[in-house]
């Protein structure tokens, strides 16, 4: 499964029907399945963002039309990230060629 870091704004229909958001949000939930994906944390945030989501999802079409779906809605606007584990990281970096492909445009010591 792939990971996205998910930012979310509430727009203004969004902030005046919060009351309905936690019944939003479980709706959600159930439809992730339809999707085979599942909201793995949810943070309530202060600064930038009202709420980020970290998604699990089996690619990265399938992400698009989930983060399409909720747009659909009106209540968040998103702002989302393709993540990497530390795994996947070491795996993509053993992946790398010893040389690296511009080190012949580097200025010459």
């Amino acid at each position: 499964m792939n990971t996205y870091i998910v930012m979310l704004d509430f727009t203004r229909w969004g902030v005046e029907t919060i009351k309905d958001s936690h019944k939003r949000s479980q709706i959600m939930s159930a439809a992730l399945d339809k999707f085979g994906a599942r909201i793995k944390d949810f943070y309530l945030t202060l600064g930038d963002h009202d709420f980020v989501v970290i998604f699990e999802a089996p690619d990265d079409k399938t992400m698009a039309k989930i983060l399409l779906e909720i747009g659909r809605l009106g209540a968040v606007t998103t702002s989302t990230m393709r993540a990497f584990t530390k795994d996947e990281f070491g795996e993509i970096v053993a992946e790398l060629p010893e040389k690296g492909l511009f080190d012949d445009l580097k200025p010459k010591s």
